[in-house]
């Protein structure tokens, strides 16, 4: 899979429906890169037009390689988020300290997966190279830092 430098995606726990609740935490995917992005992470309760009303929850996420940060930005709307935490995910950064308003976080070198083991039963699907299977999926093709954060409601600003 290709995933463009300086990309943001986030990710939350499978659902099978609308009914159902995601856990706690959302994944946030940062793809180190060379060119600035912004990403604007939206909710709303998929069901009815109360967004019309300021009924959502919108926070843009911003990455700039020049100042090396990444910011999440306050968000807006009247909904409160699904998710408490966030679990940032750095991709390719290989620098040694991150830092959240200037003060240094805990960071786990990891090996995530996109792939469920069962998706890689199918032999066209086996990943050959660089990306062997690990853990029942494919590694990422660099190091992967992960920290889990409290999802506040104010500006989180993080320093690399």
């Amino acid at each position: 899979m290709y995933i463009k430098g300086g990309s943001i995606i986030p990710r939350q726990s499978l659902v099978q429906n609308t009914t159902e609740a995601p856990s706690d935490t959302l994944d946030l995917n940062v793809y180190q890169g060379s060119d600035p992005n912004t990403f604007i992470y939206y909710e709303d309760d998929g069901a009815s037009y109360g967004y019309e009303k300021g009924d959502f929850y919108r926070r843009a996420i911003h990455f700039d390689p020049v100042r090396r940060t990444i910011v999440l930005d306050k968000p807006e709307g009247a909904r409160a988020t699904h998710f408490g935490h966030i679990r940032l995910l750095l991709h390719g950064f290989d620098t040694a300290q991150i830092t959240r308003d200037r003060a240094a976080i805990a960071w786990t070198n990891i090996s995530i997966s996109f792939l469920p083991a069962s998706a890689l039963a199918t032999r066209e699907l086996r990943p050959v190279g660089e990306g062997a299977p690990i853990e029942g999926g494919v590694r990422d093709a660099g190091a992967v830092k992960a920290a889990v954060l409290l999802n506040e409601g104010e500006v989180i600003t993080l320093q690399y």
